[in-house]
Order: C-alpha cells, then structure tokens, then sequence
C-alpha cells in the first residue's frame, strides 16, 4: 500500500482574511446600508463624499470601512508580490509584517494631518480632506476584492496581466488623488508644510 500525500493549501489563512474583509463590508451595510449604496457608487457620483464628509471618522461605518482597508490592502500587495514572484509563497508572517508596517504608516499619517489641521486653524477642512482621501483609498480595495480573488486562484495569470492590474491600480489611484487635492488645493497650497506632508 502506498502512502498518500495531501497537498494543504496555503491559502486557508487568505480565504479566512477575506471572509473577514467580507464580513466588515456586511457589518457597514446592516450599519448604515444607504451609505454602502452611495459609497459602491463613488467611481460613478461623489454624492457619498458630499453628503457624509461631515461625519466624524470614528463613526461606525467610516471606522469599518477603514479596518477593511487596512486588511485588504498588506494582501493585495503580498499576492501581487508573488505573482510577480519578488516573494517565493503566501506566509501569514509575510502578510503580518506588510500589515503591521501599513497600519503604523497609514494611522501615523491621519493622525499627523488632524494634528497640522489644528496647527493651521483648519481643523474642519483637514478632516474632510483625511475624509475624502481615506475614502476613495477604502473604495479602491472594495474594487479591488474580485480582481484580488482571480489573481489567488487563476490557474495561469501570466506577469503582464499582473503589471496591467498593478498599473490600472495605480492610475485610478492618481486620479482620485488630483481629485482631493483639486477640492483642497486653498488649503494644501497655501500651507506648504500641509503639501509636504501631503506628499
């Protein structure tokens, strides 16, 4: 009798990750369903933007839509990695660090610009600005979970599809900066110390 050997996918760990991402998105729909309705519509109208930029961003909805930003995005990155094959697999330590290393950037940085808004007497502007940004960055991992799920279990993803992706990304990502700082340009412009930390 010959011994079989069971091939364990290494991919548990991101299915659960993206259960999770999933499970948030559903979390912000029974919160606050009209708001996920305006938000999936933010490529098409900024309608979301100019009706909830007032919120607080530690209300419950905006806070969930950051979490899932921040779960979605250290993956992205690890799967486009080894796609491109930089990393040699999917290890949860790997996913870990780029979560870890993201998270202190991406919190760091929103406190930063509150901290400069109050500097500058700008207080409610800069939050609408953190507002506006966070936003658009959360709605382009909400776009990004069906290209994320071919590029884990296509079976033949050749490297220029990848780079086609990661440039598509990118691009969109541009945009939707010139946008924010087109609504801001008074306040970033003005304040130079504001546009380095911008940058």
């Amino acid at each position: 009798m010959e011994a079989v050997f069971r091939t364990i996918l290494t991919t548990d760990w991101i299915i659960f990750l993206y259960i999770i991402g999933l499970s948030l998105l559903l979390l912000a729909k029974k919160n606050s369903g009209y708001k996920l309705l305006y938000f999936s519509k933010l490529i098409f109208t900024d309608t979301y933007l100019k009706t909830y930029r007032d919120d607080s961003l530690l209300k419950l909805f905006h806070v969930l839509l950051i979490i899932f930003s921040l779960i979605v995005f250290p993956l992205l990155v690890q799967v486009v990695l080894f796609r491109l094959d930089v990393l040699g697999g999917l290890l949860l330590v790997d996913y870990l660090n780029f979560l870890g290393v993201f998270t202190v950037f991406f919190i760091s940085k929103m406190i930063i610009q509150l901290i400069v808004g109050v500097m500058i007497n700008k207080k409610e502007k800069i939050k609408c600005y953190v507002f506006e940004k966070q936003s658009y960055f959360s709605y382009l991992m909400f776009i990004a979970l069906i290209p994320l799920l071919l590029l884990l279990f296509s079976p033949v993803i050749v490297s220029y599809a990848v780079y086609l992706f990661v440039f598509l990304w990118i691009t969109i990502f541009g945009l939707a900066m010139l946008l924010v700082v087109s609504h801001f340009k008074d306040v970033i412009f003005k304040h130079p110390l504001y546009f380095i930390l911008y940058l």
